[in-house]
């Protein structure tokens, strides 16, 4: 490990966080987190010396600092290029950059000004499991980030002003969180501001994210049966179930981790915490395609497993299920008060999951609506 930082007596040298970045990069695979980049310096610095690269930014943020159109438009082309590499996080404050052998994070963005010219202070670690643990966290927090819409971004900087002055008001990419892929992006300043997801904004998810009645069905039916068992209400402050992570999937957390976790797509998948035991034969069996961790201070507590699922009705088998159960009941049992995440609950999607009645409802009326679209 070995502190990088400048010095009054390093100022007009070469830049410590230069040097740094450039052992890491140099011919390697690289991941980077960061809500405000240099586009510039991205290319010069890091790109032009790496194998590959991904990049986890906050889209909001990236173009709120922004100056002038050139700027603005030089991102916006950058994004356009590599839109499969780049994903948006909102309020993403990390600041890190890892390869398979080196990683850097503190408190510099990956611009100019934060490598050559900010006081800043970083820690640069070679350690084998150290930059493993680094890279499992990036790679935990790319599946929960947002593909970026290019073509609502486009038309929402038609109209944007670039940021003047730092008091300045700017909410464009704040307000309009239609930009990408996601329902709403944790812009909110306290906590105690709730989002709200009325009925018609419920129909609008499903028309438009949930292609197939009977996945969506068969999800319902998991999450009701875990609800059901361990007596979870809907005033349950360990409980939040939202539209999350950037691809308007509706999922459920119990203290501060993710129970369930539904993604309907090509390949359509159900994520699922499981104790660190878990039968992996079984698993095998049931579809399983990745396995990550839930860690506390390195130390694993808990599996989160992805299964592939097959599309229209799916369902898992009694050995699943029972070490599913096993898993959400030690969270609610670790979970002393409230979720930190409760502030984001959704009352209405636990009425969704549970009310059969009301869910059908939303269902025919949606599904009726596609018909008529197509």
């Amino acid at each position: 490990m070995e502190l990088i930082y400048h010095t009054p007596e390093t100022k007009n040298n070469y830049s410590n966080f230069d040097k740094s970045i450039i052992k890491i990069v140099d011919n390697e695979n690289i991941k980077i987190a960061c809500p405000y980049i240099g586009i510039s310096y991205l290319k010069e610095a890091i790109i032009s010396k790496c194998k590959d690269f991904q990049l986890i930014t906050d889209i909001n943020a990236l173009f709120y600092s922004l100056r002038n159109k050139d700027d603005i438009n030089s991102t916006l082309s950058f994004i356009e290029e590599n839109k499969n590499k780049i994903r948006h996080y909102s309020n993403l404050h990390s600041k890190a950059i890892i390869s398979n052998k080196q990683a850097l994070f503190g408190s510099s963005n990956f611009t100019y000004s934060g490598i050559n010219r900010n006081n800043e202070l970083s820690v640069l670690i070679n350690e084998p499991d150290k930059v493993k643990e680094l890279s499992n966290w990036f790679d935990s927090w790319w599946q929960f980030s947002a593909e970026i819409n290019i073509e609502e971004l486009k038309k929402k900087i038609k109209s944007y002003k670039p940021k003047q002055d730092s008091t300045s008001s700017n909410e464009l990419f704040i307000a309009n969180n239609n930009i990408i892929n996601c329902i709403y992006n944790k812009q909110k300043k306290s906590k105690k501001e709730s989002y709200e997801v009325d009925e018609d904004f419920l129909k609008n998810v499903v028309l438009k994210h949930y292609n197939d009645k009977e996945w969506l069905l068969s999800f319902c039916s998991l999450a009701k049966h875990i609800l059901t068992k361990f007596n979870i209400s809907n005033d349950n402050n360990r409980l939040c179930i939202t539209c999350c992570g950037g691809r308007y999937q509706i999922a459920i957390t119990i203290g501060q981790r993710y129970i369930i976790y539904p993604l309907e797509k090509k390949e359509p998948t159900i994520d699922l915490i499981m104790p660190l035991d878990f039968d992996k034969d079984n698993a095998k069996k049931q579809g399983l395609y990745k396995t990550t961790y839930f860690t506390n201070h390195t130390h694993p507590e808990a599996a989160w497993c992805k299964y592939t699922t097959t599309s229209g009705s799916f369902s898992l088998n009694t050995k699943t299920i029972t070490e599913w159960e096993t898993a959400v009941e030690k969270e609610l049992y670790r979970t002393k008060n409230n979720s930190g995440y409760r502030y984001a609950h959704q009352p209405i999607l636990y009425s969704f999951i549970m009310d059969e009645k009301f869910r059908n409802r939303i269902l025919n009326e949606v599904y009726n609506r596609k018909k008529e679209i197509q």
